[in-house]
């Protein structure tokens, strides 16, 4: 899929592969070949990019689905008919090079048919959360298109790599169960961001990269930190107009997209969308989170962090100004949210690295 959130999580094991002296090539739309030549990798591109899958299906606004009806409308209109865009790319051209392993994440499926179509070793790289539920809103989708092509449907059969460290729960979607570092993905050598010092504690608030064009919430919440005493630094997203926001005092900065891993380690509190990429980063620094969930594994992902006692969450239409005061002051506050999420650092530091992971895949 050619969306940030899905393909950064698998660049450190990107980065393995390149490191061992493995001949590596990601296969993508448009949107993610300027990054995956920023790694130096070999880029095929393949179906539709990120605007034209979505089309005029809204995504990340209110609405009356559960989030597994979300999901499910997702798979029919975007992830099933774009993956049926990217096998007539992908498939033809992956039977002539031949390779010796596939490693796809968990929705994109025109890569489990080239590795059935190849014989390739198969494994599928998780992105968070991946319970048996949404496992089955996939499930249908890997079928029809694995009859399509006339190969075996082989994506539950093969290695599911689970970078969620254990205080979050246990993978019970797959079979094949391998746990994985959830790394850092590089980041560019440019300094650290502009940040704001006006205050001992800094917000970082993000939407992410799909579910940011609501510059309503961006607003709110800036309002309910508005007379907090902290600093924020903001990232409206990439290719977004900062100024879609309105205006903001000194003890802010409000930016386009500068990646996370330059602004976690001078935050104290993550405000975001739920999206397992940010999740997991800004665990990695052992960071207590508020969530704001808007679509696809948003909600999964903030139920999660708040079982583990890590996150605050409130649903789209409980975001407001005061809602946000609240829960931020109390994230500050209470001294247990840090506790918890710096427990689940250490998790993270404990589980094998990329290089000892991809050494179980390659022999």
């Amino acid at each position: 899929m050619p969306v940030f959130g899905h393909f950064l999580p698998m660049t450190p094991l990107i980065e393995a592969a390149r490191r061992a002296g493995h001949e590596v090539v990601v296969a993508s739309a448009f949107d993610l070949e300027v990054e995956v030549k920023r790694l130096g990798v070999e880029f095929w591109q393949v179906g539709p990019g990120v605007a034209e899958m979505i089309g005029d299906n809204k995504i990340g606004e209110p609405d009356d689905f559960t989030p597994e009806e979300r999901i499910a409308r997702d798979v029919e209109v975007i992830f099933a008919p774009s993956a049926q865009r990217r096998a007539q790319d992908l498939v033809p051209r992956a039977k002539a090079w031949r390779p010796d392993l596939v490693v796809h994440e968990p929705t994109e499926m025109a890569a489990s048919v080239a590795a059935s179509a190849t014989g390739a070793r198969h494994a599928v790289h998780g992105l968070g959360i991946w319970p048996k539920e949404i496992v089955s809103l996939f499930a249908a989708g890997f079928a029809a298109l694995s009859a399509e092509w006339s190969v075996a449907d082989g994506h539950l059969d093969a290695l599911y790599l689970d970078i969620l460290p254990p205080a979050l729960g246990a993978q019970d979607g797959f079979a094949n169960v391998l746990p994985l570092r959830p790394t850092a993905p590089p980041t560019p050598l440019t300094g650290a961001p502009d940040m704001p010092t006006a205050h001992p504690h800094t917000v970082y608030l993000t939407l992410g990269t799909i579910f940011n064009d609501v510059p309503e919430v961006f607003r709110a919440a800036l309002d309910g930190l508005a007379n907090l005493p902290v600093n924020v630094f903001v990232t409206a997203g990439p290719n977004a107009d900062p100024a879609r926001i309105g205006t903001w005092p000194s003890h802010v900065r409000v930016t386009d997209f500068v990646p996370q891993e330059l602004v976690l380690p001078h935050s104290q509190v993550v405000i975001h969308h739920g999206g397992a990429g940010t999740m997991l980063g800004s665990l990695r620094h052992g960071l207590p989170q508020l969530i704001l969930p808007r679509g696809a594994d948003n909600f999964h992902n903030a139920a999660m962090a708040e079982r583990a006692g890590i996150a605050l969450s409130l649903t789209p239409d409980e975001v407001s100004a005061e809602a946000v005061s609240d829960a931020v002051t109390l994230l500050l506050a209470e001294p247990g949210f840090a506790a918890k999420a710096l427990a689940v650092r250490g998790e993270i530091a404990a589980m094998p690295s990329p290089d000892d992971v991809l050494t179980q895949l390659t022999t």
